[in-house]
């Protein structure tokens, strides 16, 4: 028989290892094959099924290391998933710190005649460029409300705005009309009134303000005015009162 480099006269049978004893079993071109590594009195073939005798238990290593890799699976991506979280939660509160920080700043604007006494105005003044009209809203008796965004210059991010888009303002009387209607609207800063954020001079005066997602609270009442409850509109009164 032959065993690696060595002719042998039989195949190792219980022959005394550097990890205990070896068993070899004879394939029919006569070369040694080791047997499974949980005989223990020799084999027929390589398989555990062809050991002779008695054979030691399977070896835990096997599961133990799926076990790890399971474990480990898990954990990774349990961490990429989490790393995703606040990575978008990140880029949220940046988000939303960017569009507060837009919505805040503004240029103080003085009255047009220095006789008025009206307040100051803190409003911008806007490039047709930054502005993109998208829907319209409605309209009223100076002209069509759009919804839209703002995109600063230099800056990536998309504010949800409102555009008032002012058919002819080129009269005398509908420049003054619409000068006194932004500097009413410009000259409030309360919680519960639409503050104007600027206005883009050209062909069509445009008046941007916040955006009201949700709508008109008049249409609102009106669609749904008998599933409201009294005390929302209670609270709508004393939010409309002060």
């Amino acid at each position: 028989y032959r065993d690696g480099p060595h002719c042998v006269e039989q195949c190792p049978d219980g022959v005394l290892g550097e990890r205990g004893p070896i068993y070899k079993f004879p394939d029919s071109s006569r070369e040694c094959r080791p047997c499974h590594e949980n005989c223990t009195r020799g084999c027929l073939g390589p398989l555990l099924r062809d050991c002779l005798g008695d054979t030691l238990p399977m070896s835990r290593k096997t599961p133990t290391l799926i076990a790890v890799m399971v474990v480990g699976g898990l954990f990774l991506s349990c961490s990429i998933v989490l790393l995703v979280l606040l990575y978008w939660r990140g880029k949220k509160i940046q988000k939303k710190r960017a569009m507060r920080r837009y919505l805040e700043r503004g240029e103080s604007l003085e009255p047009l005649d220095p006789s008025e006494k009206a307040n100051k105005v803190l409003a911008r003044i806007f490039k047709e460029t930054e502005l993109k009209r998208l829907k319209v809203l409605g309209s009223g008796v100076f002209g069509t409300v759009h919804k839209g965004i703002w995109i600063p210059d230099g800056d990536s991010i998309k504010i949800p705005v409102s555009i008032k888009v002012i058919q002819d303002w080129s009269g005398q009387q509908s420049f003054h009309a619409v000068t006194d209607h932004m500097l009413a609207i410009g000259s409030l800063d309360h919680s519960y009134i639409v503050r104007l954020l600027g206005i883009c001079p050209g062909p069509q005066l445009q008046l941007v303000t916040q955006l009201l997602p949700l709508g008109s609270v008049l249409e609102y009442v009106r669609k749904n005015r008998d599933s409201i409850s009294p005390q929302l509109l209670l609270n709508w009164c004393v939010q409309v009162a002060k």
